[in-house]
């Protein structure tokens, strides 16, 4: 499928959102979401924001962000995000309280991921990404770590790896096959409604779930898509969140692609 487009991000899948505390919208509000919340698609070519303070998803929002010499300026993201990485890499920024580090932290990632969906225009693109269905995604499809699989470098089992902004290699959840781990089953383990319930654990050959209904693990709360290695196919940037007791709270990023219909999901080049 080849769509004809003007911009690097054609396409948008948002999660939905309620309202958080002010110092958890400042990272972003995407720990906030209701388990039982499903993601609504938007096809309009911009990706998901959380505007600060009210926790709405909107495409862009104005927010005051304090300089130095005791000035403030109104920014709107992601129109004005050449002004703000200036003021951040000269810094410009006033970072001095807590909140304002927060929030100029909250929008310079914001302006991060914008670029990061956007760094590539094109005016065509083949497109093999956005007929599957992620919110119900077989696992199998995804990139799994195989460092995690017996026999080799546990050490190196790092799904979860990532680099300074969140952007993954793999899919995030899943733990060497041990002999304790037998009661884990190579069955078709899937996301259901965004949801990832139970354990994953990886094989020489497969992935193996040991399936809990009542233990949440894994969140996909959005999935925009863009160009992101500029090699003219359309790739899917997931954005995962971890749930459950203890589980750190910021957003990972997976990003997939793939060259043919059908064909096995991979991570675009250069990530």
């Amino acid at each position: 499928m080849t769509h004809g487009v003007q911009q690097a991000a054609p396409y948008g899948r948002h999660g939905a959102f309620r309202r958080c505390a002010l110092r958890t919208l400042l990272y972003g509000c995407l720990a906030c979401l209701p388990v039982t919340a499903a993601a609504r698609t938007v096809h309009d070519g911009a990706a998901l924001l959380v505007e600060p303070r009210s926790g709405r998803p909107v495409e862009r929002y104005a927010v005051d962000l304090p300089l130095s010499g005791q000035r403030q300026r109104e920014f709107v993201i992601p129109d004005d995000c050449a002004a703000v990485i200036d003021a951040i890499e000269r810094r410009s920024a006033d970072k001095t309280r807590v909140l304002a580090r927060r929030l100029w932290r909250k929008v310079g990632e914001d302006c991060w991921f914008d670029g990061y969906l956007n760094r590539h225009p094109f005016t065509e693109i083949e497109d093999h990404v956005s007929d599957y269905d992620f919110m119900n995604a077989r696992l199998a499809d995804l990139p799994i770590d195989r460092d995690c699989a017996p026999g080799e470098q546990h050490t190196r089992c790092q799904p979860a790896a990532t680099d300074p902004h969140g952007v993954l290699r793999h899919f995030p959840l899943s733990e060497p096959i041990e002999p304790g781990d037998r009661g884990a089953q190579a069955t078709a383990c899937a996301l259901r409604d965004g949801l990832f319930y139970g354990s994953l654990y990886v094989d020489a050959h497969s992935i193996r779930c040991e399936p809990d209904a009542g233990r949440a693990s894994l969140r996909l709360i959005a999935v925009d898509y863009g160009d992101v290695d500029g090699n003219g196919f359309l790739d899917a940037v997931l954005r995962f969140v971890p749930i459950g007791p203890g589980a750190a709270r910021s957003p990972l990023i997976l990003p997939l692609s793939r060259t043919r219909p059908g064909g096995p999901f991979f991570v675009p080049g250069g990530m």
